[in-house]
């Protein structure tokens, strides 16, 4: 979008009144309706103004489907004439965030918006926040690169707060390794700063970054740069901004002035350029709540409440009272916000607040922590049918043909409240303010589509509440709804909400009341969700009665599609799978006939599968970017292959195999020149299965023993390993292998043990369960790998067969075969048809799982013994390699390994799959 896209709309009036006019435009958006002069205008923006619980404008185009409805309705001259109006009346700072649209150029509009002419404060553009773990405190931490140009600048630095008496405002510092600071700033180049900050293996934590650039004559690659750096990064907040050289350490500490003088950090960073009228303003991409948050007055507040908690243990409440000067100074500042013009008297007394309480906080958090729990729960009424928000007293039924108000939260056991019988899962990040979380609801039966809300989760107490309605139908005799919590597009927790449909109120029979039960919990083995990558959507699978369904939810938004018509389709993959001979000659290479002809079929049955999920979905560009996607089976047998999703054109029947095909999976990219790309019809691209361009994390249903789960349906990764980072995969391998697996070619199994050998592995070998078993108890192994063969027993039992004739029935099978309260291996069962249901009771990965197994990996058709074998040492090779760097993820793993397989022509890596944790470390 740019300015002939808004047609005869700003053809009247000057370039200076098209400025204003655009701002005022984005602002009142579709609150224009009805005005007709600028004191119209300039009445609804101090109106915003005065009534809004934010500092600063949202600024977007509504409508923009229709861009001309959207201007059409006020003239730009009238628009321009009313900001004007209320520019000239203003008393506080106008700051706008702009919100970016796929349609529109985000650089032009802030080039727009921040015009002297408009005489905003400051223009920012919003993005989201890519860690919810606020670092940043007083002592202000900065950190820069470690380049010549850097360090003359920190020495200078160092020198002026010496001068200026700033010891105890901030820490100045030069980053060598991953050590984390408030603020990151960047003497060098965008490009520069990408190069330096990608080769290092574990790069900075940082907050914000500033780096000294501008957008300059290539905007689109600066800005493609920018957000790189952002990403690998993870920050909350990024900025381009280039003192004159000479100048650095004289708009180093106007910066710092500003910040500790209560400014936001867009206010200060502009500020310390000149402002908007000095033609040198930053290019900001930020979120408001996290400017608000990092404001010096609102960590005071938070501060503050934290030191009047009261709740831990003795010694830290006496320690806290030890520094009962510091705290009466802060609450002097609160009740005086003009302290804030001095940075002795605000930023300072917080700094040496800080370090001396500090410590004593985080105990006593801990402490509050250790001992805090919090359930999902409901409240159900009933709701007068014309009035919607009229409710009556809570009930325990639901009734026929009455509107419904479900109410739900997150907080402590409270008898009028219907509470999960699960502990909600405290694995979020530590934030001292609390978090938004996602609610979705679902009943497909009595509601058409999902609804979803958002609660505010605080550290300590209930949340907030938010609500949904539904109307039971008296042919329907129970309610089923699903109540799924999420943070950042990954499922937390979900729960089922029941009760009976009855024609009358009445007093529920026993045991036939509403409640309210866990279905899926979900403990990610990392404690703290911001370290873990950013998920573009979940998707949960089930069946209901009307046919297999999913539930595809991204950012705010959620959508129930039935996959009934698409299970035709799921079958003939399946089935198409199942036929395939891996050992023949025609497959044995990624272009050979077979190969071609197997990635041709999956092809054209996955794009279907992909049209008719993905391309009818709400979010169509966020759910077809997203780079890791969560997927959890909610009902045994509940299948949909996404692996094999091809979001390319449906090729040909006498489609080739892309020439680039064997390079782009090495490399886990099409180059740029890719034939592939450019004639989807005539091309099967290997890199447009979902399975080989993203990371896929599944989780499926298990059974699992009433004692463990308490009559729960089921539960994925249990609690004891949610504090665990980091997968310690290497440390011991214990092997197990049927004698069929060197049927075809002797000594497989031999030549799998000296490759895990070779990479460093100790290994244990067993051909019986009574020594797997030892070997578990004795060993502690962190990898599992079975070459098994599978088959009914005699009670029609499905079992594994180990060595010569050595079954463990799936009955059997608990923590004694697997690990313990320490210990949470990585399985590999690559064998015969180990990863395909049956029945919920017979499903051996979530079987182990149930038993502690951190991730299991599995084969869903069958793998001759020899090929599973490679693939299993394939999956250890690549764990080696990719151990070195920190920031690798099985996800990661994965990926490599399927990609690194089908190019070396082993076609049935793609039917092998990850179930758990896809951001385990490794």
């Amino acid at each position: 979008m740019s300015g002939p896209s808004f047609g005869t709309w700003g053809i009247r009036v000057s370039r200076d009144e098209f400025s204003c006019a655009l701002a005022a435009l984005g602002i009142i958006g579709e609150r224009s309706a009805g005005l007709r002069s600028p004191k119209d205008v300039a009445t609804v923006l101090a109106d915003a103004r005065v009534a809004g619980v934010l500092d600063w404008f949202p600024w977007f185009i509504p409508r923009l489907g229709n861009l001309e409805i959207a201007v059409g309705a006020l003239p730009a001259e009238v628009l321009a004439g009313g900001w004007n109006q209320f520019v000239a009346t203003a008393n506080s700072p106008i700051r706008i965030q702009v919100v970016p649209y796929p349609i529109i150029d985000p650089l032009w509009i802030l080039g727009e918006l921040s015009r002297p002419v408009v005489k905003a404060t400051s223009v920012y553009l919003w993005k989201r926040r890519l860690s919810d773990k606020t670092r940043w405190h007083w002592p202000l931490r900065v950190g820069f690169l470690c380049d010549d140009r850097s360090k003359k600048i920190i020495k200078a630095i160092a020198a002026q707060i010496k001068r200026k008496n700033w010891e105890d405002l901030l820490r100045v510092f030069d980053l060598t390794g991953a050590e984390r600071c408030d603020l990151l700033v960047s003497t060098l180049s965008a490009r520069s700063t990408l190069a330096l900050v990608a080769q290092r293996d574990s790069p900075p934590q940082a907050d914000c970054v500033i780096v000294f650039d501008t957008i300059g004559s290539a905007p689109e690659r600066t800005f493609r740069t920018l957000n790189s750096i952002d990403a690998e990064l993870r920050t909350n907040a990024i900025a381009l901004a280039r003192p004159s050289i000479g100048s650095e350490v004289v708009w180093f500490t106007d910066f710092i002035r500003f910040l500790s003088h209560d400014d936001p950090v867009d206010v200060a960073l502009t500020s310390s350029l000149g402002g908007v009228e000095s033609r040198n303003t930053p290019l900001i991409m930020a979120d408001g709540d996290w400017l608000q948050e990092v404001r010096l007055s609102r960590m005071t507040r938070n501060f503050l409440m934290a030191t009047s908690g009261g709740k831990a243990g003795a010694s830290e409440n006496r320690e806290i009272a030890r520094h009962a000067g510091h705290i009466k100074a802060l609450f002097e500042i609160e009740r005086d916000p003009e302290f804030f013009v001095k940075e002795s008297g605000g930023a300072t007394t917080l700094a040496k607040a800080t370090l001396a309480i500090g410590p004593a906080l985080r105990r006593q958090a801990a402490s509050l922590l250790r001992d805090h729990t919090r359930y999902l729960q409901a409240k159900v009424f009933e709701l007068d049918g014309e009035r919607m928000d009229a409710t009556s007293t809570d009930v325990t039924t639901f009734r026929d043909s009455v509107p419904h108000r479900v109410d739900v939260r997150i907080g402590p056991e409270d008898a009028k409240w219907i509470s999960n019988r699960e502990v909600f899962p405290e694995n979020l990040p530590r934030r001292e303010i609390g978090h938004q979380l996602t609610v979705v609801f679902t009943e497909p039966v009595m509601t058409t589509q999902p609804q979803v809300g958002h609660i505010f989760l605080p550290r300590f107490g209930p949340s907030s509440t938010c609500s949904f309605y539904l109307v039971p139908q008296g042919n329907h005799r129970t309610v089923h709804a699903r109540v799924s919590v999420l943070y950042k597009n990954r499922v937390l927790q979900t729960s089922v909400l029941e009760g009976p449909v009855s024609a009358q109120r009445a007093e529920p029979a026993a045991n036939s009341f509403i409640s309210f039960h866990p279905e899926v919990i979900v403990s990610p083995g990392m404690s703290d969700l911001d370290q873990q990558g950013s998920f573009g959507a979940a998707l949960i699978l089930n069946h209901a009665a009307n046919g297999a369904q999913v539930t595809k939810i991204v950012n705010d938004s959620a959508e129930l599609i039935s996959v009934s018509n698409l299970s035709q389709w799921v079958d003939k993959i399946e089935d198409r799978l199942g036929r395939c001979d891996w050992g023949a000659k025609d497959m044995q290479r990624v272009d050979t006939a077979g190969t071609l002809d197997l990635l041709r079929y999956l092809a054209a049955h996955g794009s279907l599968l992909y049209n008719g999920i993905v391309k009818q979905q709400f979010e169509d560009q966020t759910l077809k970017s997203a780079k890791r996607v969560q997927l959890i089976a909610a009902r045994s047998g509940t299948r949909l292959p996404v692996e094999y999703f091809y979001e390319m054109s449906s090729p040909r029947a006498d489609a080739k195999l892309c020439p680039s095909a064997k390079a782009a999976l090495l490399k886990g990219e099409c180059p740029v020149a890719c034939a592939g790309r450019k004639d989807q019809r005539s091309y099967v691209c290997p890199l447009g299965f979902w399975g080989l361009n993203r990371v896929l994390e599944w989780h499926l249903y298990r059974s699992a023993a009433a004692k463990e789960l308490g009559n729960h349906d089921f539960a994925l990764q249990q609690d004891k390993i949610a504090s665990r980072k980091q997968l310690d995969v290497m440390r011991q391998a214990l092997v197990g292998a049927s004698t069929r697996a060197d049927a075809q070619v002797k000594n497989s199994v031999a030549r799998l043990e000296q490759d895990i050998k070779k990479s460093g592995v100790p290994l244990q070998p067993a051909n019986t369960w009574t020594k797997w078993e030892a070997s578990v108890k004795k060993y502690g192994p962190s990898m599992l790998v079975l070459i098994p063969h599978t088959d009914n027993d005699s009670r029609d039992i499905q079992q594994l067969e180990i060595g010569k004739a050595q079954w463990l029935p799936l009955d059997q099978l608990d923590e004694r075969y697997v690990g313990n309260d320490k210990v949470h291996p990585v399985v590999f069962l690559l064998g015969c048809e180990t990863a395909k249901q049956e029945a919920s009771f017979e499903d051996f990965i979530s079987n182990f799982a149930s038993h502690g197994a951190a991730i299991v990996v599995a084969s869903s058709t069958l793998v001759l013994g020899r090929q599973a074998t490679v693939v299993a040492a394939e999956f250890v090779s690549t764990l080696k390699r990719m151990s070195k760097s920190k920031d690798k993820t099985f996800g990661d793993v994965v990926l490599s390994v399927r990609r690194t397989m089908l190019s070396k022509g082993f076609p049935m890596v793609m039917s092998v799959s990850a179930y758990g944790d896809a951001d385990w470390r490794i």
